[in-house]
């Protein structure tokens, strides 16, 4: 493991700071990436091959997701939504019981990226779903043991998309686009 420190200079701060969120996201991406090049003389390529994977859909019975707007704000939420820095999707919790991935206003393809982040593998939202939803998904990562042994644990994130969003996650295999490491060295120096 290696911690790296990266700064950028007044004028590229200045120029970042005129740009949108997408576009800010993409040029901090191109950053790391010109970095990680420059001292790990880091080499790439993308590949698309068949891998396993989650098709997310809509559950027998539909969803069970609120219209996006009609569920309130926490206190904390509300202080992150006057300084502007609430995501639509975001996660809470300290994980004694699990955690919390909540929606205000969010796009179901958000709360995909989230599941296959919990889940190690991509998750295609099929859903067919096109509006905005607030949910509150209460999930746990522990073992079938830790939650015998504390029956107060939430269930594991596939359950718990089913019951609580009316949606499920189905495996199969499909093409992923892959990141491959042609070659790395030990980091440089500044």
């Amino acid at each position: 493991m290696y911690n790296v420190q990266a700064r950028a200079d007044e004028a590229t701060d200045a120029k970042l700071a005129t740009l949108s969120k997408e576009h800010l996201l993409l040029e901090h991406q191109h950053m790391m990436q010109a970095m990680l090049e420059d001292r790990f003389h880091l080499q790439t390529h993308w590949e698309t091959r068949q891998q396993p994977l989650l098709n997310l859909v809509v559950a027998k019975g539909g969803p069970k997701m609120q219209p996006g707007g009609s569920m309130p704000l926490s206190e904390e939420e509300l202080k992150s939504a006057a300084i502007g820095t609430l995501r639509e999707v975001h996660q809470r919790g300290d994980g004694r019981l699990g955690y919390e991935l909540v929606g205000h206003n969010a796009h179901i393809k958000y709360a995909a990226q989230y599941f296959g982040v919990f889940m190690g593998m991509d998750v295609i939202d099929k859903t067919g779903l096109s509006g905005m939803y607030d949910f509150d998904l209460k999930y746990s990562q522990q073992s079938d043991a830790q939650r015998v042994a504390n029956p107060d644990v939430w269930p594991p994130i596939a359950d718990a998309v089913h019951d609580q969003l009316g949606l499920s996650l189905e495996h199969t295999k499909g093409p992923v686009k892959v990141l491959v490491i042609d070659h790395i060295e030990p980091p440089s120096q500044n």
